[in-house]
């Protein structure tokens, strides 16, 4: 329902919210909120860095080694939303996805989620 622009706000917000919390509770690596495409694990990342999985994701700074974290983040835009948590980041790339509807040029984005993938990837050298 692209085209009611209000209703995808409200709905990217309660996804946004039930998401973020869940992340700060959830002892993993990493999650994404994801419509069309599926989370690969870290050996298919390594096998495969093309996904677009991390366009609206969260990096756990706790699980993921300190250079893999910095890998994954540095690239990541100024125009992205971070959100700095207890345990991670969250970095959102959509505008339905974030308080500040921050959005990222889906080519951009696309490069990003791909950067972030080839970091995480590098768990499994």
């Amino acid at each position: 329902m692209r085209s009611n622009s209000k209703k995808l706000g409200t709905l990217g917000q309660q996804v946004f919210e039930a998401f973020v919390r869940t992340a700060t509770y959830a002892n993993c690596i990493y999650g994404a909120i994801l419509v069309e495409y599926e989370l690969e694990t870290p050996s298919e990342l390594h096998q495969d860095s093309r996904s677009l999985a991390f366009r609206d994701c969260f990096l756990s700074r706790q699980n993921l080694p300190a250079d893999i974290f910095e890998q994954a983040l540095v690239h990541v835009p100024s125009e992205a939303y971070k959100r700095e948590m207890p345990n991670g980041v969250y970095v959102s790339m959509s505008r339905e996805f974030n308080p500040e509807e921050q959005r990222v040029e889906a080519d951009l984005a696309h490069d990003v989620s791909v950067r972030i993938a080839v970091a995480i990837g590098k768990l499994m050298l």
